[in-house]
């Protein structure tokens, strides 16, 4: 739910061979806002005036009145994506490996133009590892 009363929820639907999923958004008093489909949609996360949701076509943001305001590639794909947005409007999202990103795995960040930044666990792993060894060593010596 967002700051005005709408309420925002994903439905799978199938009717005979025809299957997809309908992120929805409904008013306060009930009514239907507007309605996104894809063939897989995940959890939205709402921020602002902003709506994102992974999605079998990608990572998808879309305004409050349901206009598209970006969308990045397929790579994004429902299973994968676990977007949240930072206090700046960054949106930030986890993807493991079959993602079909660089390195299969990490963490993507999307600003306002969007720019993705893509830390892959092969690398972002190790640059924590070091940055708690650094850490240890450094309350160990404190002590």
């Amino acid at each position: 739910m967002d700051g005005n009363g709408i309420i925002y929820f994903v439905r799978y639907n199938a009717t005979g061979a025809n299957t997809y999923y309908s992120l929805f958004a409904i008013n306060p008093n009930g009514t239907l806002r507007w309605e996104y489909r894809d063939s897989e949609i995940g959890t939205p996360v709402i921020h602002g005036n902003m709506v994102v949701f992974g999605s079998s076509s990608g990572l998808t943001a879309l305004d409050l009145n349901g206009h598209l305001l970006w969308k990045l590639g397929g790579a994004f794909d429902v299973q994968y994506a676990r977007p949240a947005i930072g206090s700046d409007g960054t949106v930030y999202a986890t993807t493991t490996a079959g993602a079909g990103l660089v390195n299969d795995a990490g963490v993507v960040a999307v600003g306002e133009n969007p720019i993705v930044l893509e830390i892959g666990a092969l690398i972002s792993l190790p640059i924590i590892a070091i940055c708690l060894a650094i850490l240890w060593r450094s309350k160990k010596d404190n002590n």
